[in-house]
């Protein structure tokens, strides 16, 4: 319990640095999901587990970390699936954090088997949140090769920026040098995956590897899961209440839940996910608003509020959330939620300072997991 409230303080601390982006709900969502994958870790619970040290499938006479069958989970992952899930994260291996500060996430194909996947974290905002180098240098936070053998079902990546330190400033990052390569294969009867890590000639099988792989892998599987589940499917799509406009759009939930009840759980657990917050205060504004007051250090160590404004209207079936700079100076973005009649869909799109729509596969899958959840 120690450990994870101080995983809490840690991950508070983060919000105070990011809060100020387009993306902020993205990443308070993902913040809540956090300190539950946090206290499943804490307690040895995972979705899949791997055991260091086997003896390889692959290279017969050597070691490797392997997996527990992905047949025996619920519902059971096929191999083509999980290996498909693998190789689209490495082509946007983007989690929300990264989300508020990226700059570039390029995919270069040299052929259908093989790409470069390069992800740029935007220099200028990491110096406004004291994480940048102070000259607005851009930092190459990994800079990969992906070779795919499609029919063995194994592929094979190679780093060349140290992404365990958060990459490369880009004046420096460069293809020159092999950092280490990931090679991982499925296995047959039962399905499996196998994986080492591959470092200056060393093959790295260790418990140790586990345990940060567990933080790549359990998401993963996680959203394979979320998928399978998925009573009512989630995807970019024309705005319904913007017409011109892009949103997030679910299919019709009529035959789970009616408008009345969706609507007000959704009220209900926005609120419950602010009070849960740390260091927030709840004050409310009217029947159909409330403020969450969040008390976080700035960079000097002093202290200041960081408001968050949560106002709805339940004729229009619409919700926002705005969310303030520290000391609320001004608005830095908007995250909206609009749930339409006939057919009860619900809609979702993040807007930053000037206006501008957001829409990112983080918003897709936490807008799936918000319909999936409150239909049950």
């Amino acid at each position: 319990l120690k450990l994870v409230v101080v995983w809490l303080k840690f991950e508070r601390r983060i919000v105070s640095w990011t809060s100020q982006t387009c993306k902020a709900v993205n990443m308070l969502s993902w913040l809540a999901e956090k300190v539950t994958d946090t206290a499943k870790y804490l307690l040895g619970i995972h979705e899949l587990d791997f055991y260091p040290d086997q003896d390889s499938e692959v290279e017969p006479g050597k070691l490797s970390i392997i997996s527990g069958s992905l047949e025996e989970l619920d519902p059971p992952i096929s191999a083509e699936l999980f290996f498909s899930e693998v190789e689209a994260y490495l082509r946007w291996p983007i989690d929300p954090i990264t989300e508020f500060v990226l700059k570039s996430c390029e995919v270069t194909e040299n052929s259908p088997d093989e790409f470069w996947v390069k992800v740029v974290l935007d220099g200028k905002k990491l110096d406004s949140w004291g994480r940048g180098r102070g000259d607005g240098c851009d930092r190459v936070k990994s800079w990969k090769k992906i070779i795919i053998n499609r029919k063995a079902m194994s592929l094979r990546t190679e780093d060349y920026v140290p992404e365990v330190v958060f990459g490369e400033w880009a004046d420096k990052a460069n293809t020159d040098t092999l950092v280490n390569a990931f090679e991982l294969a499925m296995l047959k009867e039962p399905t499996r995956c196998e994986y080492v890590l591959l470092k200056d000639g060393e093959r790295i099988t260790s418990a140790d590897l586990v345990g940060i792989m567990y933080g790549t892998f359990d998401p993963l599987i996680k959203g394979i899961k979320a998928q399978l589940n998925a009573k009512v499917q989630v995807a970019e799509a024309d705005s319904i209440q913007v017409s011109g406009k892009k949103s997030i759009v679910s299919g019709p939930m009529d035959e789970f839940i009616d408008f009345d009840t969706y609507f007000d759980s959704m009220v209900v657990n926005t609120r419950k996910f602010f009070e849960n917050f740390p260091d927030t205060a709840i004050e409310d504004v009217s029947e159909s608003a409330f403020e969450a007051k969040t008390t976080v250090k700035k960079s000097d160590d002093t202290e200041a509020l960081e408001p968050k404004k949560v106002s709805w209207n339940k004729e229009t079936g619409v919700l926002t959330i705005e969310f303030y700079t520290v000391g609320a100076e001004s608005v830095a973005s908007k995250s909206y939620r609009v749930l339409h009649k006939s057919p009860l869909r619900m809609e979702a799109w993040v807007e930053d300072e000037k206006g501008e729509r957001s829409m990112t596969r983080g918003l897709l899958k936490q807008v799936s997991t918000e319909v999936n959840t409150t239909i049950g």
